[in-house]
């Protein structure tokens, strides 16, 4: 017997993942949509207070993916990187900061020419 992805009843017979169309509603808020960039990015920024988590500055905020997306020029509206754990608001400076440091770390221990 298959169970509902959601509340775990039985599935009806025309029904493969969820009893109802509620149980598919309630999934989806609460699985898929806060893994879509635009909703992360927003539920990151209220979390955070509007303020950057580094400084405090409140100006040109940005979202940070502590572990990045492995191709940043992809798709990165649905990604389980996207998962609050993995993302800290940043401001433009703390942000670029951060980005020069993995990037100058690797030369200063001299692997990287």
């Amino acid at each position: 017997m298959k169970i509902c992805l959601w509340c775990s009843k039985p599935l009806p017979k025309y029904r493969r993942k969820y009893c109802s169309d509620d149980c598919s509603d309630a999934y989806f808020r609460h699985h898929i949509a806060p893994l879509w960039w635009s909703n992360a990015r927003m539920i990151a920024l209220e979390r955070a207070g509007n303020k950057c988590e580094h400084c405090g500055d409140i100006a040109n905020l940005e979202v940070h993916h502590i572990i990045p997306l492995l191709n940043p020029d992809g798709d990165r509206h649905n990604s389980p990187l996207n998962k609050q754990t993995n993302l800290k608001v940043l401001c433009r400076a703390c942000h670029n900061r951060v980005h020069s440091k993995k990037v100058l770390e690797p030369v200063a221990q001299g692997r990287l020419l």
